[in-house]
């Protein structure tokens, strides 16, 4: 194999299983005769809705789950109060909470249209929340249909089913084993608070009263909360996850070991009780995708056992995935991934060991390209990092390849020396703005030969120049060009 293309994901995932009270056979093809156009229906519906307020596929989920947790997901949260029965809207946990009512009826109506009489409220609200996960960059997962709307709804069921702000650890363990789900289930699931808002007033005592929380942090929240004296601000909004509010990841986590959970109940996962470990937990998953020229497809799924951030392990795929190109004897490559200019900055840095593979690995091809795709492009590579994120996973078919608790090597120390031998150069000399400018597209316009003679000398990594080590003998040097140009244009082009 000459050439090849590999696509990179990781992420720390949840994954959203409910059980779900029906008399009927639930399938994924329900539908697939009566109504096949039915998930595209949701689909576009949800963009729309996400497009117009990103926060409605937060709402949505939510939507969703406190369907779920009262009797089952059977769209008992949408029925008015009637005279037979009093509702759920109402219950105190859905007051000035639930909401997005519209845009399931919106949905409705769409599929009615296609379908008259066809699909139950309950499988649209279902495919809804999976939908909204999605669009904002989670995991997707495989909905059942064939569920059977209620008829009736009690308030206060969902009164004594639904965890308020202010539960305990034990408190919340013990609502979700009522529903079949244990203490590892309950701090997976709260994990979709990596989305979504919530109100001053199930947060003002945790950030005014409590001690298990980051003083900074509870400052910054007290701008838009005001304390219990002042008697306002009940319905100001504050992020559940502040590092990505409006992005599906594992920032929530993130948040939790450094008690910058929004409400008491979110900090009681991480607070010196049984669930500190999960939240700690080191397991970070990737997918690898290796497409050659032939059309052979290699699929990697890759456990690590060492903490990092979804960005660093995103970093590592890049690593790994070169090296078995290289191993596999490739040549020529394009690499394409879906990381951000801003946190690969963040995260690599030239003393960084990551950054020491990647300039070990750079001599091995004789052309590399490294660019952006977008995530919803990426999903096979997306779907094995899910995966292989989760412990004890099954279900892998014979084509994927599960490494489980994969280490990098130690670097020789050689290699260390010599790429150390790097050096940074200072910003302030204005002919560096030429050899930048050209190092970030030779192609572009027409360049004096003394710059892309001196340009032979440097390379790109972010906006940062670095000369290339002095005493090198030279080899692949045309090879170490495309590369740094590759490196840096996935930093400083992506969004």
């Amino acid at each position: 194999m000459a050439s090849a293309v590999f696509q990179i994901f990781a992420i720390l995932s949840v994954i959203f299983l409910f059980a779900c009270a029906t008399n009927a056979q639930l399938s994924p093809s329900f539908y697939s005769s009566t109504c096949p156009n039915l998930q595209g229906i949701v689909r576009n519906a949800m963009r729309q809705a996400i497009s117009k307020e990103p926060r409605m596929g937060a709402s949505i989920l939510r939507l969703f789950f406190h369907d779920c947790f009262v009797n089952g997901c059977d769209a008992s949260v949408l029925l008015d109060d009637t005279n037979s029965f009093t509702g759920e809207k109402n219950a105190f946990p859905n007051q000035n909470s639930i909401r997005g009512f519209e845009v399931i009826d919106t949905i409705k109506s769409n599929v009615e249209a296609a379908c008259s009489g066809t699909v139950s409220c309950a499988d649209i609200l279902a495919l809804a929340a999976r939908e909204g996960v999605l669009l904002l960059g989670g995991p997707s997962w495989t909905v059942p249909l064939g569920r059977r709307d209620a008829t009736t709804a009690s308030q206060s069921t969902a009164n004594s089913n639904l965890p308020p702000p202010t539960a305990s650890l034990s408190t919340l363990i013990s609502l979700f084993a009522a529903q079949g789900l244990n203490a590892r289930d309950m701090t997976a699931l709260s994990g979709a608070h990596t989305i979504g808002q919530a109100r001053c007033s199930s947060f003002r005592t945790h950030i005014y009263n409590e001690t298990n929380i980051n003083p900074n942090f509870a400052t910054l929240r007290k701008r838009t909360c005001p304390g219990p004296a002042s008697g306002t601000g009940d319905n100001n909004l504050a992020p559940l996850d502040i590092l990505s509010p409006n992005r599906f990841d594992n920032g929530y986590f993130q948040d939790l070991l450094v008690r910058r959970g929004l409400m008491h109940s979110d900090q009681e996962l991480f607070n010196g009780g049984s669930q500190d470990a999960l939240v700690r937990k080191e397991s970070v998953g990737a997918g690898i995708v290796i497409y050659s020229p032939s059309g052979v497809v290699t699929k990697m799924a890759i456990t690590f056992s060492s903490q990092c951030t979804n960005n660093k392990a995103k970093f590592k795929a890049l690593v790994i995935g070169l090296r078995t190109l290289k191993d596999m004897g490739v040549t020529r490559v394009k690499v394409l991934g879906d990381s951000s200019k801003q946190r690969i900055q963040r995260n690599i840095t030239s003393g960084d060991d990551l950054f020491i593979y990647v300039q070990e690995l750079v001599n091995a091809f004789e052309f590399i390209q490294v660019s952006h795709i977008p995530i919803e492009e990426n999903r096979e590579a997306d779907s094995l990092a899910q995966q292989a994120s989760l412990p004890d996973i099954e279900g892998f078919d014979e084509s994927v390849i599960h490494i489980k608790t994969y280490k990098l090597k130690p670097l020789d120390e050689k290699v260390k020396a010599e790429v150390h031998k790097y050096s940074i150069l200072t910003q302030d000399i204005d002919w560096r703005k030429e050899i930048k400018e050209y190092l970030k597209d030779p192609l572009k316009g027409k360049v004096p030969a003394k710059v892309r003679l001196a340009a032979t000398r440097y390379f790109l990594m972010g906006s940062k120049l670095y000369r290339k080590d002095p005493k090198a003998n030279g080899q692949v040097e045309a090879s170490n060009k495309v590369i740094s140009k590759g490196i840096a244009k996935m930093v400083d082009e992506n969004p």
